[in-house]
């Protein structure tokens, strides 16, 4: 969901830049996970949230409420249960539903699977598991379908890799 690298004031706060800045998930007493870079990971509950403003947004946790506890795990990862994630229309997907889904040509030539999700400031990216780790924006120019029931991304011809 987010990452962040920096406290936020002195009272426990952190910065978090956000994956996507559409989520509307975030509000007081969400369960979430942080995770630190060493693997380290703390379920808690969110008891303060300020200050969203595009792809940024200001959290603070049961689990670490005070600057020094905080800066001690920094940084960190934090993810939210996909079950405190709202409904979606028939016609949309959560980015984080792509991931292990089978990348294949419209020859049906198997070309990778989907790893990861991440994003350029300008569109969502598919990170994939070749052994380049290539990333492929997830715009309609690049991507032909998407099969959920099959778990299948159909990509158009425009690289190969």
């Amino acid at each position: 969901m987010g990452r962040s690298v920096a406290p936020h004031g002195l009272e426990g706060c952190f910065l978090v830049e956000l994956v996507n800045e559409h989520t509307t998930i975030w509000k007081k007493n969400l369960p979430v996970k942080l995770m630190t870079d060493s693997g380290q990971e703390f379920l808690t509950d969110l008891i303060d949230v300020k200050g969203k403003v595009q792809k940024k947004i200001i959290l603070k946790t049961s689990s670490h409420p005070t600057l020094e506890s905080i800066k001690s795990i920094l940084p960190i990862q934090i993810w939210a249960n996909r079950s405190s994630f709202p409904p979606l229309a028939s016609n949309e997907i959560y980015l984080q539903d792509l991931v292990g889904m089978e990348v294949t040509d419209l020859d049906g030539k198997v070309r990778a699977r989907v790893k990861g999700i991440t994003e350029n400031h300008v569109q969502s990216l598919l990170i994939l598991d070749d052994n380049e780790e290539t990333m492929i924006p997830y715009v309609p120019a690049w991507i032909h379908s998407v099969d959920t029931e099959l778990g299948k991304i159909v990509i158009n011809p425009f690289m190969d890799f």
